[in-house]
């Protein structure tokens, strides 16, 4: 975590220096044939994003897909969502962001309302939705799903007033048992949900066997290895996402790509 603040911080003095940027494209962002990634209509120039919480302002996601991931993950709250939107409006146009939402309220009624107010205020400034909700205060999603579909429903409702359907993701926390995930996996394969976020590889491979393939997932984690890494994608997820111990997306695509492993053959 350390890493990628200090990262963060070089990032923000860095940016204003001319050449900066075009410099980290070169020595850090490799587009290589045969490692694009498809998820729900949006396309991914490799598999490695990175996840929310590094960015909290929307301040840096030009710089992180610089630096080689494919998209970066912001976690806006209420009290920052102005000034992330204006700043998301002058993005580059190949700067994929994911938006993820966790919300901090503690009733269910708060979560629902602040939930579907942040979707609304960002569905056109950014490229897909994280639902970080399973283990928030105040769900009783814990116990039954209701809660959650509930929300969920809500969401789809509303995206169908948009004139683009932008993916909805489910996030999964990984200390949920499997009689708390498969009804949560039978209700996004039911409902149209695009896919689904986890944390660790059996975790992954009972998702995937469980659904069949049919949803795709989204493999997060602190990996301290590009080899773990790209065990989480030989193990069939779609895309994987960098968290915690900064890892470098170009030593993974290096890997990959000396590996001869194209993943778009899986």
């Amino acid at each position: 975590m350390k890493s990628l603040q200090n990262l963060s911080c070089r990032l923000a003095f860095g940016r204003h220096i001319p050449g900066f940027r075009a410099l980290n494209r070169l020595l850090y962002r490799r587009d290589v044939p045969g490692l694009e990634r498809h998820l729900a209509g949006l396309s991914f120039r490799n598999p490695v994003g990175l996840a929310a919480g590094f960015d909290r302002e929307a301040k840096l996601v030009d710089p992180w897909s610089d630096l080689g991931f494919s998209y970066v993950g912001v976690r806006i709250d209420s009290g920052n969502i102005r000034t992330a939107v204006q700043r998301l409006q002058y993005r580059d146009s190949d700067t994929l962001v994911a938006a993820e939402l966790r919300p901090f309220s503690q009733s269910e009624d708060e979560i629902r309302k602040e939930i579907v107010r942040s979707f609304s205020f960002l569905y056109d400034f950014v490229d897909l939705f994280i639902v970080h909700i399973s283990g928030t205060a105040g769900m009783s999603y814990l116990d039954d799903v209701t809660g959650l579909g509930e929300i969920l429903d809500e969401l789809l409702s509303l995206r169908l007033c948009y004139g683009q359907e932008k993916p909805i993701i489910v996030r999964l926390d990984s200390y949920l048992s499997a009689s708390q995930i498969e009804p949560t996996l039978d209700y996004c394969l039911l409902s149209g949900i695009d896919g689904i976020a986890l944390s660790g590889l059996d975790m992954a491979r009972k998702v995937i066997d469980y659904t069949h393939g049919r949803l795709p997932v989204i493999g997060c984690g602190a990996f301290s290895t590009p080899e773990e890494a790209i065990a989480m994608l030989q193990a069939g997820a779609t895309l994987i996402e960098l968290e915690g111990a900064f890892l470098k997306p170009s030593k993974i695509i290096s890997l990959l790509h000396d590996q001869g492993f194209h993943l778009h053959d899986r």
